[in-house]
């Protein structure tokens, strides 16, 4: 019988130290995707921590400019033209909007080096200028996730 318990023990242990490891492990690669400027990326909230997990686990050069698409959904089609002539004199290209459901979204791309604070800084810019006319920021994608 003490054989037994003695035996039990030591799978009880080596169990535990495998779960140990595991847990280790999993915490180990939490945040190991960092941007060129050094910050991991999980800073980033959801979807946008999210693409650039992505980006990083293909293997996406993230110091490299990406054409990088937003979407801002707004309700009036004079704010949407307003808002298409506003980002195409900040540097946006390919702007477009057109009729989507009940009001309009927007589309535009621009060229951006992907990194924590540029993601950051262009949803709040773009989050910002949404809600000046009533909209949303719908969020962005590239061409290099899909």
């Amino acid at each position: 019988m003490a054989f037994v318990n003695t035996l039990l023990a030591i799978l009880v242990l080596g169990l535990g130290l495998a779960i140990i490891a595991l847990m280790r492990a999993r915490s180990a690669t939490r945040g190991a995707y960092r941007d060129v400027d050094g910050r991991p990326i999980e800073p980033l909230r959801g979807a946008d921590a999210d693409i650039l997990q992505a980006l990083a686990a293909r293997g996406v050069d993230l110091s490299a400019p990406l054409a990088v698409q937003c979407i801002v959904s707004i309700p009036a089609e004079a704010a949407a033209r307003a808002t298409s002539e506003r980002l195409q004199s900040h540097d946006f290209r390919a702007v477009r909007w057109d009729v989507h459901g009940a009001g309009f979204r927007v589309y535009a791309t621009t060229l951006l080096v992907p990194t924590v604070a540029a993601l950051a800084t262009l949803r709040a810019d773009l989050e910002g200028l949404a809600v000046s006319v009533g909209g949303t920021f719908e969020g962005w994608a590239t061409d290099a996730t899909r």
